[in-house]
């Protein structure tokens, strides 16, 4: 199978189709998509009391997951955007044995709330939202497939660091924001509308877009055989007919050597047709 024929022009009708598919989805938004925002935010103070974050619509909107850290509590984000099957990725191991580990995917079924709770309206990147805060949400209905279905609750993130965006008069030297400790409530969930290569392994898609390329070592085959056919593919740029996808020599005599030894003990390195600091640096790792 051949992915070259992916042409401009075809590339070019997808992305029509896109903007298309955005404005009918924008139409819907307050109908059918809910945003779950972090709250009970407090500063982590070492001289004080912790006190609460009055500048809530900033951290919300301008502070993004990759603005975010914790300490051994998974990943964090002040705005988790949901519809009803909205893939999400659990950022936490709450239950490895059941699979519901960091990284585990599903799909969002209905976010339900706390009795006496109920939603409300905010705009969010000018565009009107139903919202809940964290704290007033009951549980999340996550469907892990297979008729798995679980129920994630809310949770405190103690360890949580982020870059907050400094006031214009504040910024100097090129740095607008500024690392503050905090303890926050949130899903422990991730949007999952885009992942990446090395968490896409193993999975089969209807359709998935790459928008850029990467010919590191086994990248290209595991992206392209994820999408099951050639119509649910869409590059974002063509593939470059100049790069090639086969492994490196030495790497693909190492391998078929291993795969046909049992033991790697029953061969010698320097029998191998690979260069001296290749073989220099297996006998390295294989004396450890």
């Amino acid at each position: 199978m051949t992915y070259d024929v992916m042409t401009h022009e075809r590339i070019d009708s997808r992305k029509k189709e896109d903007v298309n598919n955005i404005i009918s989805i924008s139409r819907r938004a307050t109908r059918y998509y809910c945003v779950v925002l972090a709250d009970e935010v407090e500063v982590r103070l070492d001289s004080a009391k912790d006190t609460k974050l009055h500048d809530l619509l900033t951290f919300w909107t301008k502070v993004g997951e990759c603005d975010c850290e914790t300490h051994m509590e998974g990943r964090f984000t002040p705005m988790l955007r949901t519809h009803p099957g909205c893939p999400v990725m659990m950022t936490e191991n709450a239950d490895v044995e059941n699979n519901m580990a960091n990284g585990s995917q599903g799909n969002i079924r209905k976010v339900v709330l706390k009795h006496g709770h109920s939603y409300h309206m905010r705009k969010i990147n000018g565009m009107s939202v139903k919202c809940v805060y964290a704290s007033q949400v009951r549980h999340v209905v996550w469907d892990m497939g297979g008729g798995v279905v679980k129920a994630i609750e809310p949770r405190i993130f103690k360890t949580l660091k982020a870059n907050f965006p400094l006031p214009e008069e504040f910024c100097c030297c090129s740095k607008d924001t500024a690392r503050i400790y905090l303890r926050a409530t949130q899903i422990p969930l991730t949007s999952n509308d885009a992942t990446t290569g090395f968490k896409l392994q193993g999975a089969s898609l209807g359709s998935i877009c790459v928008p850029s390329w990467s010919h590191t070592l086994n990248w290209p085959y595991v992206l392209l055989s994820r999408v099951e056919t050639l119509d649910g593919l869409s590059l974002g740029r063509p593939i470059e007919r100049s790069k090639g996808f086969e492994s490196p020599h030495q790497l693909t005599v190492m391998l078929e050597t291993l795969r046909l030894t049992s033991s790697p003990s029953e061969f010698d390195i320097d029998d191998l047709d690979i260069d001296k600091e290749t073989a220099r640096l297996f006998k390295k790792m294989n004396n450890k």
